[in-house]
């Protein structure tokens, strides 16, 4: 009794420690199938990469995920309970956040006004009410800790349209992180950056997962290596491995469908 008693409770104690898990995703575009019965699960405070191919069916699992599209077949975990028949703006409310569901970033806005937006959209409250809401010390001092957070702090005046590309590829994630995600998806974070900036949104993403729950399509296989506690490689809709960086690395079939050093 004692030995099944502890077997129940170690099985419930992996489980909790699961943010999310989907199960068997299948989703057909006319006769193409872009995803086949995929299946992975994302723990909460990890970093969860998600590799493969173009055409691999990355984008099309994270649209699933937050609801931009249905499935066809399979079920999503999120938080112990199927989060399947929810909107993409029900699940954004639920902590499930992605870069690009943020409103666009505001050219003519300053860095710290586009923070404001976003805290504001968190709350809910009314965008008409702008004047009272740049009045707002707490709103300010909130935003100028997100700013700070993402390495902004000596920008909130400057107006975005003004930045950098990976300037504002900070203040995006500024911004995402101004809605408090529970899980945080990100889209190719370092496309477009330079060495410099790179290596400092290395450093930033590996920061946040003490907080945060990563989950992230990347191409770069250095950072996805450096980064990443799991990796999730799909090819042609398939999910053909999961695991630890170091068993990705040395997976035959995954050299041979991504990587190319197969030895």
């Amino acid at each position: 009794m004692q030995r099944v008693a502890l077997g129940v409770y170690l099985e419930a104690v992996t489980v909790a420690k699961l943010l999310l898990s989907v199960q068997g995703l299948t989703k057909k575009f006319g006769g193409v199938k872009a995803l086949s019965a995929v299946g992975m699960d994302v723990k909460q405070g990890s970093i969860h990469a998600v590799i493969g191919p173009n055409g691999a069916g990355k984008t099309t699992l994270i649209n699933l995920i937050t609801g931009r599209q249905r499935a066809d077949s399979g079920r999503i975990w999120y938080c112990g309970g199927t989060i399947d028949n929810l909107s993409s703006e029900a699940r954004a409310r639920h902590g499930i956040v992605r870069t690009f569901q943020i409103t666009s970033i505001f050219p003519s806005f300053s860095a710290l006004d586009n923070a404001v937006l976003a805290i504001q959209a968190r709350e809910g409250r009314n965008f008409g009410c702008w004047s009272p809401v740049r009045d707002d010390k707490g709103i300010q001092v909130s935003a100028r800790e997100y700013l700070v957070q993402v390495g902004l702090g000596d920008h909130e005046d400057t107006h975005a349209a003004h930045l950098s590309h990976g300037q504002r590829r900070l203040l995006e994630l500024a911004m995402v992180l101004a809605t408090q995600p529970r899980l945080l998806i990100l889209d190719e974070p370092m496309a477009g950056l330079s060495i410099a900036e790179s290596k400092s949104m290395v450093e930033l993403l590996g920061a946040l997962k003490c907080e945060n729950t990563l989950l992230m399509i990347e191409h770069d296989m250095d950072v996805v290596f450096s980064l990443a506690d799991y990796v999730t490689v799909l090819d042609r809709g398939v999910a053909i491995a999961c695991g630890v960086p170091e068993k990705i690395r040395s997976d035959i079939a995954v050299q041979k469908a991504y990587l190319g050093e197969v030895d």
